[in-house]
C-alpha cells in the first residue's frame, strides 16, 4: 500500500464505477446532431443553474 493509505483504494474503486457512465455519456453525446447537443447543453446549463440556486452557490 502506498504512502496515500485508504485513499487510493477508495479513489480506485469510485473511478471503476464512474468511468461506465462516463462512457455511456460520452458514446450518447457522440450519437446527437450539432443542434440537438446546444438543446441539451443548454438544459444542463439551466439544471446547474436550479442546483446552484439551491444550494446557495
Amino acid at each position: 500500500m502506498s504512502d496515500r493509505g485508504p485513499a487510493e483504494h477508495w479513489e480506485a474503486m469510485a473511478y471503476e464505477h464512474v468511468a461506465p457512465v462516463i462512457q455511456g455519456v460520452t458514446e450518447a453525446a457522440a450519437d446527437l446532431s450539432p443542434q440537438d447537443r446546444a438543446v441539451v447543453a443548454a438544459f444542463l446549463r439551466r439544471v446547474v443553474g436550479v442546483y446552484d440556486g439551491a444550494t446557495g452557490r
